[in-house]
């Protein structure tokens, strides 16, 4: 058939006054028609220049100008196409530069330039440029660019630039730019930059910049910057910035900056900053700045320093009584095993000891004489 074909094209351009030349050299079979390399070829040439149509690609060398594959291509990774490569199947070859369109996909080992496909763009090393698809772009290693598909855009390794899927953008190592899914985004290692995400946003490592998420936005390491969740936001270490939530924000170790969450702010270690949370707002050993519960409660596992404001219950519960309490408490109870520096302000007021006072209904200090220890209204250290 592609021999018929060409016997067809011979006679043809014979009859135009067009010096034709058959080449064929081991695994290439093609019609060349201008002279030294440069013009027109149809069939598998392995290296020209000009425009070049071949059925399937196999074995390529060097093409450069307008190569157009039809069916699905064979071994190219030692070859190079610079210029617009086209296939109804696949364009392929080890690399290929310039302008690259498929209709299943895109082949390649290095790509660079403008991609478009129906279905997907996989390059197995490396993507430099712009890719568009219907449905998924992505790279077995590195992306560099932008990229946009209807479904999904990766990288088995590191993605860099402006990425926009409609179901989900992820990479197994880092992904540093702009990221905009309509489901989900994900890192295997570090997110850095903007990040968007309907359902989650999130990273094994950290996850550094602005981001936001109508369900969650978690990091397992560090996460540090502008962090926005619909439901829950948190990190396995520490979480640094401002972070709000629907429901709770979380660290693992600490959190600092500016905190709100509509059920509960708390940290293994320590929360600093200003803290609002809806009912529950705590600290595994300290508490800093200001910090107000709508609802619920307040506490620490050793101190608590700063403005705290609850209506039930401000507490540092600490069972050898080495708690330390700096700064003023309003609450309906403020209860601190250990030391009180500062004012507390509530229906019943505990401390072990003061340095301050207790303005309540009950005031209770521990280590007061007898006859002091409980007294209304006021109350302070006597020696």
């Amino acid at each position: 058939m592609k021999k018929s074909l060409a016997f067809i094209l011979f006679i043809l351009y014979t009859a135009l006054g067009c010096n034709p030349v058959w080449s064929q050299e081991p695994a290439s079979s093609s019609l060349d028609i201008g002279a030294k390399g440069y013009g027109i070829s149809f069939g598998n040439s392995k290296r020209f220049n000009g425009l070049r149509i071949n059925v399937s690609d196999d074995g390529i060398e060097s093409i450069n100008g307008i190569n157009v594959t039809l069916w699905e291509p064979g071994d190219n990774t030692g070859g190079t196409i610079k210029g617009i490569a086209v296939g109804l199947w696949t364009p392929d070859a080890g690399v290929i530069r310039g302008i690259a369109a498929g209709g299943l996909g895109i082949k390649g080992n290095n790509v660079t330039g403008l991609s478009f496909s129906a279905i997907g763009i996989k390059t197995p090393v490396r993507f430099k440029g712009i890719g568009f698809s219907a449905f998924a772009v992505g790279a077995e290693e590195h992306f560099d660019g932008i990229a946009a598909g209807g479904f999904a855009v990766g990288t088995g390794s590191s993605f860099r630039g402006i990425a926009a899927a409609g179901f989900a953008i992820g990479s197994g190592n880092n992904h540093k730019g702009v990221t905009i899914a309509g489901f989900a985004v994900g890192a295997g290692n570090n997110l850095s930059g903007f990040s968007s995400a309907v359902f989650a946003v999130g990273a094994g490592n950290d996850v550094v910049g602005i981001t936001s998420a109508g369900f969650a936005v978690g990091a397992g390491n560090n996460m540090r910057g502008l962090s926005l969740a619909g439901f829950a936001a948190g990190a396995g270490n520490d979480v640094r910035g401002i972070t709000t939530a629907g429901f709770a924000v979380g660290a693992g170790n600490n959190l600092s900056g500016f905190q709100a969450a509509g059920f509960a702010v708390g940290a293994g270690n320590s929360v600093k900053g200003i803290n609002f949370a809806g009912f529950a707002l705590g600290a595994g050993n300290n508490l800093e700045g200001i910090s107000i519960s709508s609802f619920g409660c307040i506490g620490s596992g050793l101190r608590i320093k700063g403005l705290a404001a609850a209506p039930l219950v401000v507490m540092i519960k600490n069972e050898n009584y080495e708690g330390l309490f700096e700064g003023f408490s309003i609450s309906a109870v403020n209860y601190f095993q250990g030391r009180q520096i500062g004012i507390s302000l509530g229906l019943f007021n505990y401390a072990d000891s003061v340095h301050g006072v207790q303005l309540g209904l009950l005031n209770y200090i521990r280590s007061n004489p007898r006859g002091l220890k409980l007294l209304p209204v006021f109350n302070k250290q006597f020696e």
